[in-house]
């Protein structure tokens, strides 16, 4: 009996692994997730202001009007990460952008 339920038990747990779901940790994990989705929809209530009030926003007045909101998915916490955003300009006078083709024409010189 013992076995079988360690079968199930473990046919489960890889359902859930192979689907994705993340287990939560008792404690810290719900309440980061719960921050996060909090961050989102302040995020995306400013979002909404800036299309219905601005005025750079890409709406006409008349749509200005009748703007009820963007259209979002719901949030979900498999898809939150963490992580630093690096801009990078691709300007003629940054010296990355020589870097870039000059990799670039040895692939290039490479490949012939």
């Amino acid at each position: 009996m013992e076995k079988r339920v360690f079968l199930f038990l473990f046919r489960i747990g890889i359902l859930f692994n192979s689907l994705s779901i993340p287990f939560l940790k008792a404690g810290g994990d719900e309440e980061w997730i719960t921050l996060q989705e909090k961050r989102v929809l302040e995020w995306r209530k400013g979002r909404d202001e800036f299309f219905r009030n601005h005025q750079r926003s890409p709406l006409t007045p008349r749509e200005k009007r009748n703007f009820k909101g963007l259209g979002y998915y719901p949030f979900n916490p498999r898809y939150v990460f963490l992580g630093q955003i690096e801009r990078y300009i691709l300007h003629i006078n940054n010296p990355k952008y020589y870097a870039t083709l000059r990799k670039y024409a040895e692939y290039w010189d490479q490949s012939r």
